[in-house]
């Protein structure tokens, strides 16, 4: 084995300290020094107009050689993640529901998780870029700041809870005030979704790496089955333990700190170690794979040139505990409640990024624009950097349930009717905002939507002509990139007629 000299530990410190030197020299040094590596650096062929300030290596399309992800890999990444629901069972039953018909609910409400994770999956998996950038092209240069930041945000919140207590409820909570069991099954099954909503929305970070299309796509379907099968584990050994001892403890710690007072032998001890181990991996993966790294790709996109996704995720450590998640748990139960529901936010985002990529833009996205902020910008600028239309139906889609989650929250004055509106919540603004977006489009196109209308393109022709190293959204290149495909058409059609007469 081959260890280095220390000559060049020598020369090594010697050049960190010239460059540490240099960077304190001025103030414009140390800007500069601060900043992130430069991708363009100065070659502009490969996007439109580039502004260096909005762009950087992570907010780009994954380069072939980072494409490291098949099906396999996400498979046991789903799989994984999905072992951190032992509490979801909890939510289920505080809601009304028997522990049968909440095991059912669950998997019904992942099963529509993974089905809207398919759809969101598609953009990433074929252009390979993340949320932020998904977002650029949905929402506008400058509308997507609201949708990154707002996720960037709850990450941080997220981050640091799980971080400190591994779950938020300790305790049975019992939430809803369902006039019926139908009522109640929807509570849950909109509950179950919001438990989701966040790894739905930013599926685009997660998909960009995939090798193949298919590989990010029909590997989530292993999330349904494995769900269920954590927060199965969740009610049934904690509904044993609490019946048997008359307690009402849901959050895996509290019950081994019980089982512990109950059972306190040398073996039983070295199982308790045993679980919590695997509840500590288990929390630290989920947090790393749900929280850090959409904070890293979204502040990624809030401070381009200064911040990529490794700086994120040493920020969202430091973030995590400047926010006191440990006060926040001991007394702000309205505070969790509003993280526990914020997913009807989500679910219009979700929507959005959908309808826009299989219905508005035919599957296209011109990854050559979306580090240009001007006004020539003629496919993401929109209306001064802002999508209207996507605006319009992500506030429709969350107006319907906010009473009701507002009254969540406890505030008075909600009637029944709020209250069941927002049992629905998550399936509800999903389906207005999908609905209502593509219906604006229809009467009200904008600007992306009429360049993709004026050339004529077919489903996700933009990702074809880019593997040429062309701007889709040049008329010379979409006809040029046709022209070879015809003629290649006709020539396979030649070849295989040969012999025939």
């Amino acid at each position: 084995m081959h260890f280095p000299s220390a000559s060049s530990y020598s020369a090594k410190a010697t050049q960190t300290r010239a460059s540490l030197a240099n960077a304190f020299s001025s103030w414009d040094n140390l800007k500069l020094s601060l900043q992130v590596k430069d991708t363009l650096a100065g070659e502009q062929t490969r996007y439109v107009d580039a502004d260096p300030l909005w762009v950087n290596e992570d907010l780009e399309p994954t380069p072939p050689e980072k494409r490291t992800w098949g099906t396999k890999t996400y498979v046991l990444f789903y799989f994984g993640l999905a072992f951190g629901n032992w509490n979801l069972g909890s939510t289920m039953i505080g809601i009304g529901l028997s522990w049968w018909q909440a095991i059912i609910v669950i998997f019904v409400s992942q099963l529509i998780a993974a089905l809207a994770m398919i759809f969101n999956s598609r953009a990433a998996s074929v252009y390979h870029i993340g949320y932020p950038a998904v977002c650029r092209a949905v929402f506008g240069m400058y509308g997507s700041y609201y949708f990154v930041g707002a996720r960037a945000i709850l990450a941080v919140v997220w981050y640091g809870l799980q971080q400190t207590k591994g779950d938020v409820n300790h305790k049975l909570q019992h939430t809803s005030v369902a006039t019926s069991t139908g009522w109640a099954i929807m509570h849950a099954i909109n509950s179950g979704l919001g438990n989701t909503a966040t790894l739905i929305t930013n599926q685009p970070d997660i998909a960009r790496w995939s090798k193949k299309h298919r590989s990010a796509i029909w590997s989530q379907l292993v999330k349904p089955f494995a769900v269920t099968i954590s927060a199965t584990f969740g009610i049934l050994a904690t509904a044993g333990i609490n019946g048997k001892w008359g307690l009402e403890l849901w959050n895996p710690w509290d019950l081994l700190d019980a089982i512990q007072d109950h059972h306190n032998s040398s073996g039983a001890r070295f199982a308790i170690f045993l679980a919590a181990l695997t509840w500590t991996v288990g929390i630290l993966g989920t947090n790393i794979a749900a929280n850090m790294i959409s904070f890293g790709s979204d502040v990624a996109m809030l401070f381009p040139r200064y911040v990529d996704m490794k700086r994120g995720f040493f920020i969202v450590e430091f973030l995590a505990f400047a926010i006191a998640p440990w006060k926040i748990l001991a007394s702000a139960q309205v505070f969790t409640t509003f993280l526990s529901g914020y997913g009807l936010f989500m679910a219009s985002v979700a929507a959005i990024m959908i309808a826009d990529y299989y219905f508005i833009t035919n599957g296209n996205v011109f990854t050559t624009w979306l580090f240009n902020p001007r006004k020539s910008n003629i496919h993401y600028r929109y209306h001064k950097g802002w999508n209207l239309q996507a605006l319009i139906a992500y506030v429709a889609g969350i107006a319907l349930p906010f009473p009701g989650f507002v009254a969540s929250l406890g505030a008075k004055g909600v009637n029944m009717v709020g209250y069941e509106l927002y049992y629905l919540g998550w399936i509800l603004s999903f389906l207005i905002s999908f609905v209502l977006y593509i219906a604006i489009c229809k009467v009200w196109p904008n600007p992306n939507q009429r360049a993709i209308r004026e050339q004529g393109m077919r489903w996700e022709e933009a990702s074809q002509v880019l593997l040429q190293g062309q701007d889709p959204s040049q008329k010379n290149s979409m006809e040029g990139y046709r022209e070879s495909t015809e003629a290649a058409g006709a020539n396979d059609l030649e070849k295989s007629n040969v012999g025939k007469d």
